[in-house]
């Protein structure tokens, strides 16, 4: 498999994620009311973060591409 056919074929939605994403933007949202700052804006951008990584295919790579992993696969 090309790393191009995993980053294609990995995205992957894990319903924990999404519910702890909507989850904590609902909180935050509902904590300041729904006042736009600095701070909510690098909190959600936090928020993003958190679950493009654990939904994308980094996730993926890093569990099957990850460089310090191959010494290991001969032992």
């Amino acid at each position: 498999m090309t790393i191009f056919q995993v980053l294609n074929s990995t995205w992957h939605f894990d319903p924990w994620v999404l519910a702890a994403s909507i989850s904590l933007v609902v909180a935050y949202v509902y904590a300041t009311r729904g006042h736009l700052s600095k701070h909510a804006i690098i909190f959600l951008a936090g928020v993003s973060i958190f679950f493009f990584t654990l939904s994308s295919p980094l996730t993926t790579l890093g569990k099957t591409y990850l460089f310090s992993e191959i010494g290991r696969a001969h032992v």
